[in-house]
């Protein structure tokens, strides 16, 4: 019975972790994908736990590819560290076979810290033609983070209005004191 108990614990803790946070932390990043090939990437949350991401890659053999893919996150452990799938097409070029165009699927990590977001990932792909059939590529991306989750709520607006408010209240108070001194040299001085 022990043991039913714990387990029980673990799964009502563990479901209760993954409800309760919010899995996104950027509106839009964009930043660069290493692995079996190497390319751009571009992801743009739509909605609060899905992402589109565009990314232009190379495989240094004459290969190019843009994968437009839609990827849906849940929060590990904490705010910024998110695990995401997802799956889309892929459109390209080959050397050998001229254009083709394929299938994609998506599932891996990702961590956002402060301005930046890194990710690794397995990334299976599909493509049609003759040189048709699966791949499996990994990959490490890093994205810098151009506009945060805040940046449209009222929340976020009015914590920007709040430090620039901040700021302006300083340099007044920093004036304030140097009209002081002035006043104070021009009597007493």
């Amino acid at each position: 019975m022990h043991m039913k108990s714990l387990i029980g614990f673990l799964f009502l803790s563990v479901s209760l972790l993954f409800t309760s946070l919010s899995a996104q932390t950027y509106f839009t990043a964009v930043g660069v994908r290493v692995g079996n090939s190497v390319g751009i990437s571009a992801a743009q949350r739509i909605l609060p736990q899905v992402t589109a991401e565009a990314i232009l890659q190379n495989d240094l053999n004459n290969t190019t590819y843009l994968h437009l893919i839609g990827r849906y996150h849940k929060p590990v452990l904490r705010k910024n560290l998110n695990a995401y799938f997802g799956g889309g097409l892929h459109f390209g070029t080959q050397n050998e076979v001229g254009g083709v165009a394929g299938v994609d699927g998506v599932m891996g990590l990702e961590l956002n810290l402060n301005h930046f977001s890194i990710s690794a990932d397995l990334k299976p792909q599909w493509t049609s033609g003759p040189n048709n059939g699966l791949i499996l590529n990994s990959g490490v991306t890093v994205r810098y983070i151009l506009l945060k989750d805040n940046v449209f709520t009222p929340q976020g607006r009015e914590s920007r209005y709040k430090k620039r408010n901040k700021s302006q209240m300083k340099k007044n108070r920093q004036k304030d004191r140097q009209a002081k001194k002035k006043l104070r040299k021009g009597l007493f001085g």
